[in-house]
């Protein structure tokens, strides 16, 4: 196990190790008495990833506060902060929510990328800037931030030649936690409608990775799904490339956003699905997804993994199996 530090990246495919590695570093940094005044969390609520142009001032803001307590740090934990993937100049900004156990969530995205370029008329680059805080202003105080990046993707693998982690390493330290990716093995499964392995792959998944992340995953490779074949039949109309580029979000949920390898895959993919069996899987989807975060007023709530389960056999089983 790493040394305790002030700065710290934990990354990989293995989601129940770095979970842990996140617990043992949290023990190790802040009791967990303190935690509800001292420990701030961000990450996205959206299929929109972080960025230090919308939460770097706030995070530096929080970071250069010392605590009430004496003898006491503040901790600042961030998930899969986009500057650290590898394609992570990439794509719109990100809208966050930084939660800490009874405190208000963080400050509006445009205050704080605003705030991170005020410096020299707004021409400060944010991620020199916190890379620069990350290496020497941490130091000043005894606060400290853990980062943790779930690689569920190739566009989510953490880059080890970015000025932020080369700033975490020389800071503190970093850890990865390697494994098979059950997340790419679950999408290949569903892809090749081979569901036996999928619900065996989903019921360990579920063991590490919180059913929020899950449903992405599901939602995600259904819509990509759907604009394959899409595009399939718009390019066999004789539609040009640029304009069905036009027909889909430029964001990480657009079927051109994503790495070329993983177009190919669901191009081929497409091809074992109808337009109307993806259209009616992401219909029953939306009413899945009020299982993931149920309602006060909910008189009833079915079993999440047991509807995920019957979806899957429903939409992504080969006929006669």
């Amino acid at each position: 196990m790493p040394k305790v530090a002030q700065a710290c990246l934990v990354h990989g495919q293995d989601f129940e190790a770095i979970n842990k590695v996140r617990d043992r570093t949290l023990d190790g940094l802040i009791p967990s008495e303190m935690r509800p005044e001292n420990l701030t969390e961000y990450i996205t609520m959206s299929n929109r990833a972080l960025r230090l142009a919308d939460i770097g001032w706030d995070i530096v803001s929080e970071l250069s506060t010392l605590s009430l307590f004496e003898g006491s740090r503040r901790v600042v934990v961030v998930t899969d902060l986009r500057e650290l993937c590898e394609s992570g100049g990439r794509g719109g900004r990100a809208v966050s929510r930084s939660a800490a156990r009874g405190k208000a969530g963080a400050k509006a995205a445009e205050k704080g990328g605003a705030r991170a370029g005020a410096k020299g008329g707004g021409k400060t680059d944010p991620i020199a800037a916190f890379c620069n805080f990350v290496r020497t202003g941490l130091a000043q105080t005894p606060n400290a931030i853990v980062f943790l990046n779930y690689e569920k993707d190739m566009d989510t693998t953490v880059s080890n030649q970015s000025s932020l982690y080369k700033a975490i390493q020389e800071a503190g330290w970093v850890q990865e936690c390697k494994g098979e990716n059950k997340t790419f093995a679950l999408e290949d499964a569903l892809r090749a409608k081979d569901v036996g392995k999928a619900i065996r792959l989903f019921r360990d998944l579920g063991k590490s990775a919180s059913p929020n992340m899950v449903f992405n995953t599901l939602l995600r490779l259904t819509r990509l799904l759907l604009q394959a074949k899409v595009i399939a039949v718009k390019r066999r109309a004789g539609v040009g490339e640029e304009a069905l580029k036009g027909l889909f979000p430029k964001d990480r949920t657009g079927f051109f956003s994503q790495h070329a390898f993983v177009q190919k895959k669901n191009m081929d993919a497409s091809r074992l699905f109808s337009a109307m069996e993806l259209t009616e899987a992401l219909k029953e989807l939306l009413e899945i997804n009020r299982l993931v975060i149920p309602v006060s007023t909910d008189v009833y709530v079915r079993d999440l993994g047991l509807a995920v389960e019957l979806w899957m056999v429903k939409w992504f089983s080969r006929k006669g199996s």
